[in-house]
């Protein structure tokens, strides 16, 4: 977490230039980049692995400076690991495959005329694949669902009167029950995304 918050640190100081906030409604469509930030008991041996987030956004503005509304995010590229082992002459794989779906409410508070703070809770849930090569099973499972929080900040700027974009990092704070498993694992992540949308 210290990297995600090093980073967007350096975000807002190095970001220049202003703009007003949106109109009385505004909406985004987002690509980005993230990482896991997993509970190393559920991922040992593997370490952490990237993905990339997109999804959507929708505000209401409720004063000059807060929005609330709701965002939505899937996985465009899901968490992947794969294990090469050789043993009596023979290569063989294990993978690992979790998928994250994000549906949740979201308040983001303007601090400067572009720069923002956001918060927000959700509900997560997902599903996981493992594969052996060696033993030649595959076992599916999902992500029960759980509710988690979110938080982060962001820079936006205009770039017509009606067309906005932005760079926002977000933390993901969540616990969740991999089915089967009788026991839940924290699924933190972290994502930097570019936006792009409009105000009316």
């Amino acid at each position: 977490m210290s990297l995600f918050l090093t980073a967007l640190l350096s975000m807002s100081l190095v970001a220049g230039g202003g703009s007003s906030t949106p109109g009385k409604y505004s909406v985004y469509g987002f690509l980005g980049y993230g990482m896991s930030a997993f509970d190393e008991d559920f991922l040992d041996p593997w370490d952490q692995e990237a993905y990339v987030p997109a999804g959507a956004q929708f505000f209401y503005q409720v004063s000059p400076k807060f929005q609330v509304g709701a965002e939505f995010e899937l996985c465009a590229k899901e968490f992947s690991w794969e294990e090469e082992y050789y043993e009596a002459g023979y290569y063989w794989d294990e993978t690992l495959d979790l998928s994250m779906t994000t549906i949740g409410l979201v308040g983001r508070y303007f601090i400067a005329e572009s720069f923002f703070a956001r918060g927000g809770v959700a509900s997560y849930s997902g599903s996981v694949e493992y594969y052996d090569e060696w033993y030649g099973y595959t076992v599916d499972g999902d992500l029960e669902s759980g509710i988690g929080f979110n938080i982060g900040g962001g820079y936006l700027t205009n770039v017509s009167p009606k067309v906005y974009a932005g760079v926002e990092g977000v933390y993901h704070i969540v616990s969740l029950e991999p089915e089967d498993f009788n026991e839940s694992y924290d699924f933190n992540h972290w994502a930097f995304r570019g936006m792009i949308g409009t105000g009316f």
